[in-house]
């Protein structure tokens, strides 16, 4: 269902400036989809110290007409988005429905579809990874391990040629923490700006032009590394929900410029 909803944050809770998250779709007193920019946490993760957190946000602004209308009570995560990627995040309105909603998830119930942006690839791309994966006890990174790493798998498929990159979707239907851009790395994609499990660099408007651009340039197109959570589904009540999280503009600006060069 399309939504007009927005989750307004004042200056100083979640960011210098004020800010105001779409709200994608909510079931009142169930759940709120909400379009989570990208450089911000849903909720704290153990590892950064104390960051600013949507969850703690919400809950800082308990009585807000705007949550009264969404039946939003007491939000709970039900499954993890890495705090430097932008898209569909999904939170339950209380204990209830997150016990609900989690044991859709652990049951691997919910399809993701990821989208990214990468450089072209060196050699040949596993179109399917299944290598389990273990959260780093103390950095902001996941590790390959064979004897104590988790099952998860991912499916590749090109969706676009665009010369130097290739835009790429990303399918799973569970989620763990650093997944996607560390099977990407695995499976021979080098996704545009992380600087984690591969180097490669931000694009810059000079990088395009070929050499035609005279400007000063003091920041990249798309200052994020380019993975998006475009899509969510999961069964509820007899019924499919479909959401669908719209890229944000930097990143859409940036694939624009991109396609540009081949027109």
């Amino acid at each position: 269902m399309a939504c007009s909803e927005k989750l307004g944050f004042p200056q100083g809770i979640l960011s210098e400036k004020p800010l105001r998250i779409d709200v994608l779709d909510f079931k009142r007193g169930g759940y709120v989809a909400l379009n989570k920019p990208a450089g911000m946490y849903l909720e704290a993760d153990g590892i950064a110290q104390n960051p600013p957190t949507i969850i703690a946000g919400i809950k800082a602004q308990q009585g807000k007409a705007e949550f009264e209308r969404l039946g939003l009570e007491t939000p709970y995560c039900v499954y993890v988005l890495d705090p430097e990627i932008s898209g569909a995040a999904l939170l339950a309105s209380n204990k209830d429905f997150a016990a609900n909603l989690r044991n859709v998830f652990g049951s691997g119930l919910i399809e993701f579809e990821f989208e990214f942006l990468s450089e072209r690839p060196y050699g040949r791309v596993e179109e399917v990874c299944e290598l389990p994966l273990l959260r780093h006890e103390s950095k902001p990174r996941a590790i390959v391990s064979h004897r104590f790493g988790k099952k998860c798998r991912t499916e590749f498929a090109l969706k676009e040629d665009l010369g130097d990159w290739q835009l790429w979707s990303a399918k799973t239907n569970f989620l763990r923490w650093h997944q996607i851009r560390i099977h990407a790395a695995e499976s021979g994609l080098r996704m545009v700006g992380d600087d984690t499990y591969v180097r490669v660099r931000k694009i810059f408007l000079s990088r395009l032009k070929r050499g035609q651009y005279k400007g000063e340039e003091t920041a990249p197109i798309y200052d994020n590394i380019a993975l998006h959570l475009k899509k969510i589904s999961f069964p509820l009540g007899g019924e499919k929900v479909e959401i669908e999280a719209p890229a944000p503009k930097g990143y859409e600006v940036q694939l624009k410029k991109i396609r540009n060069m081949f027109m």
